[in-house]
């Protein structure tokens, strides 16, 4: 008897540690946090030593699995370039790596597109987003191909 009930109590932890991680993904999006936090670390590395006077042509349009963007801004908001692979400037956010850790805080839905701010040693603000192929995002395999392609 007491063999039975053992089995049952390990059964419903395993569901309740299984349920509580399902929630915790979906309520808290793990997932579009880490990427963001991940950006914020990768962003530095790419804009270190960089002021609004570098030459913004030299900054590489890949990185770590993902297509780069930026975007320029004075110290006021103004933009004051976008790279070559733009329409327009994208959004002025300024948020921080520090903003990402908050506890009580809305769901973040990124996208394919992370988009997080640098601010240069001038007090400049260049923007860098990343668009991740659909494969590298989604951890199921890709099914859409067009988006998958390289």
């Amino acid at each position: 008897m007491h063999s039975l009930e053992r089995r049952i109590l390990i059964a419903l932890t395993a569901v309740f540690i299984l349920g509580f991680g399902s929630l915790a993904v979906y309520l808290y999006d793990t997932r579009d946090e880490l990427r963001r936090s991940v950006m914020f670390i990768q962003a530095q590395e790419i804009a270190a030593g960089l002021t609004a006077q570098s030459d913004m042509d030299q900054l590489p349009t890949h990185y770590a699995g993902g297509e780069l963007s930026y975007t320029l801004y004075t110290a006021d908001g103004i933009p004051l370039w976008h790279s070559s692979n733009l329409k327009q400037p994208r959004k002025l956010r300024h948020d921080t790596i520090n903003d990402a850790g908050r506890l009580f805080r809305l769901p973040l839905r990124s996208g394919l597109v992370v988009n997080v701010p640098v601010r240069l040693a001038d007090g400049s603000v260049l923007m860098v987003a990343k668009k991740m192929r659909w494969s590298a995002v989604s951890s199921a395999p890709c099914f859409r191909p067009a988006c998958c392609a390289d």
